[in-house]
């Protein structure tokens, strides 16, 4: 990815994280994240400060909340996810938001639980690797409101999950409180 960085990749990545209020990673995503980036201490690094002091919600069935220790992990989401997702949705205003964790991903937008997908998608070609969308993804449409061309050639897109006919959001949650963020850097 580094060859990939540049002016416009980092401002928008600073931008998003700066509209981060809270953080939702499955297992790995967070163990990866857990062991580089409370390492970054420069005050000037806005993403590595805003990692840091979000709070953090991991969805795991094997992560005890003893050894998830990384600064402000308020929990460990073990079972009834979808249930519990939409309780954190419901509980607050802000935006939720997702890095990496494709399979969690995966299932929030099974239960229609992802309002916005933040998406950079790189120049490459990978093989098989993780997708963002597979077999078995509910049929939907996207309105896309930001893209953006860095000059190494990845394009980043912010696109919305569209309301089913009749206007009731995916998921049949009612009202929006609090939004879920899919970002996965080099779909």
């Amino acid at each position: 990815m580094g060859r990939f960085v540049d002016e416009v990749f980092g401002e928008v990545v600073d931008g998003w994280f700066a509209r981060t209020d809270a953080l939702l990673f499955g297992r790995h995503t967070y163990d990866v994240m857990a062991s580089y980036w409370p390492h970054v201490t420069d005050p000037k690094d806005a993403t590595a400060a805003r990692l840091n002091a979000a709070p953090k919600h991991v969805v795991s069935r094997t992560l005890t909340p003893e050894r998830a220790t990384w600064n402000n992990t308020v929990e460990v989401i073990g079972d009834d996810v979808a249930e519990r997702i939409r309780a954190l949705k419901a509980s607050g205003e802000g935006n939720l938001q997702v890095h990496g964790s494709w399979r969690l991903i995966q299932a929030l937008t099974e239960h229609g639980l992802v309002d916005e997908y933040h998406v950079i998608q790189f120049p490459t070609v990978v093989g098989a690797g993780k997708r963002l969308f597979d077999t078995g993804t509910p049929a939907g449409a996207f309105e896309v409101s930001d893209v953006r061309t860095t000059g190494t050639g990845a394009i980043a897109i912010v696109a919305a999950a569209d309301p089913l006919p009749g206007g009731e959001p995916r998921g049949g949650r009612g009202a929006r409180h609090r939004g879920v963020t899919g970002a996965r850097p080099g779909s």
